[in-house]
């Protein structure tokens, strides 16, 4: 009985060893990588330093050009969107962002279904996890699932299912750098029609809406104008899914520049890629118009 126990004792020694060693092995790969989806992750996460700042899912990703706001503004400009993301993601990334960069405005994209509606939390903490060392990033996984404190025990458990995606992306010989891939246009035209869209029905999650008011509370300490856009929806009819969030902008003075229902947009298909995201065509007409409502918003 003795042996046996001693065996197993060796045995979880070597397993945690091993771990620990791949972790930073894995660390290191990934503080590397300067391509790709997991190198933009880390860059928009310990380097991006422009004043001017979009946050959002994939219609922030897609609609708003930071050469064309540069353009227009003046100010140098950095897409931070991501597809299927929402304020969890966005909050966690902001919190890392503030550390070494303080942007003089923050354009924030809307997608109740992502930032608004109750759903599974832990499915935007996955590019998070790499920087559980930040007291920040750690409170806010763990309010999300308590258990992720014990799972990240494992220094390989964040890399799980991950690590030869990023190993690829690492040595992959695509042109440019995650510094440089920050809007992603979408081409073609809407050719299926729909009926008129109402306002969806969902719960909305208290949890969510508290970290927009902390965002929020946190520009505002900063220094930093933080206004939040709706894009358009193809046929859209009714807004009320999005009432909570105009209502905590209302009570803090934060703009919320509403194209959801407009009817420069919303009638036509030729602008949309899809009933929920623009062509590029579309995103220009789009983006043009939110830097032109910027000038009475930032001055």
């Amino acid at each position: 009985m003795r042996k046996f126990i001693l065996k197993l004792a060796l045995f979880f020694c070597i397993v945690i060893c091993i771990d620990f060693s791949l972790g930073l092995v894995f660390d290191m790969v990934y503080a590397n990588t300067q391509k790709g989806d997991y190198g933009r992750n880390q860059y928009i996460c310990s380097q991006v330093d422009k004043e001017c700042l979009i946050f959002g899912s994939s219609r922030a990703i897609h609609h708003f050009s930071p050469r064309l706001i540069s353009e227009k503004t003046g100010m140098t400009c950095y897409n931070c969107g991501d597809d299927g993301m929402g304020i969890v993601s966005m909050y966690g990334r902001y919190q890392l962002i503030r550390q070494h960069c303080t942007p003089k405005i923050i354009i924030y994209d809307v997608v109740a279904h992502f930032d608004l509606a109750t759903d599974d939390k832990t499915r935007y903490i996955g590019n998070l996890r790499y920087y559980l060392g930040d007291a920040s990033i750690a409170d806010l996984i763990a309010s999300v699932d308590g258990t992720e404190k014990y799972k990240n025990w494992s220094r390989t458990y964040k890399y799980n299912s991950r690590f030869v995606d990023i190993v690829l992306q690492c040595l992959s010989n695509a042109q440019g750098t995650a510094a440089e891939y920050d809007y992603a246009p979408l081409s073609g035209e809407m050719k299926y029609d729909i009926a008129s869209q109402e306002a969806k029905a969902y719960n909305v999650d208290s949890f969510k809406l508290s970290l927009f008011e902390e965002l929020i509370k946190a520009c505002q300490e900063d220094g930093t104008k933080i206004i939040f856009t709706i894009s358009p929806w193809y046929n859209a009819t009714d807004d009320a899914e999005y009432s909570p969030l105009i209502d905590l902008c209302n009570s803090y003075s934060v703009p919320v520049l509403n194209h959801f229902m407009d009817e420069e947009f919303i009638v036509s298909k030729r602008l949309f890629k899809d009933s929920s995201h623009l062509n590029e065509e579309g995103a220009i007409l789009l983006c043009n118009k939110v830097c032109d409502e910027l000038s009475s918003n930032i001055n």
